[in-house]
């Protein structure tokens, strides 16, 4: 098993990969972005979005926490996704280190459509990873 130094190396030598998950925060529920973000600040809390406030699938709630390096969100961040009047991304966020997210059960999701879902027969309890 390689130690702690040995793995910062990789993504030292690796720019397409990070040491840290970010969660951008938007207008919801009657608050600005800005203002999630200091919810979330203040109650040390990250809600999850449900089949209803998002593209989650199953009865769990989940919470889209993205791998990109800090140089990517510019093209995340970009006029498309940051439409004024339905907008998908918003500069406001959170960082967490991979290690303490996954020390509290973060983990990759996969990205399929509902045919997909469908033939891979998931269980229901972990259709939050979809």
């Amino acid at each position: 098993m390689p130690n702690e130094s040995q793995i910062d190396l990789v993504f030292l030598e690796r720019p397409d990969l990070t040491l840290y998950l970010i969660h951008l925060t938007k207008s919801h529920s009657g608050l600005s972005a800005q203002k999630n973000l200091s919810k979330i600040l203040k109650t040390g809390t990250l809600k999850g979005s449900d089949t209803k406030s998002g593209f989650i699938k199953g009865p769990n709630p989940a919470v889209c926490l993205m791998d990109v390096p800090f140089a990517a969100l510019k093209f995340i961040l970009n006029k498309e996704n940051t439409d004024s009047g339905n907008p998908r991304y918003e500069p406001y966020g959170i960082v967490l280190s991979k290690k303490y997210a996954y020390e509290h059960g973060c983990r990759p999701v996969l990205y399929l459509s509902n045919l997909e879902l469908k033939e891979m027969k998931i269980e229901e309890e972990y259709l939050w990873r979809v």
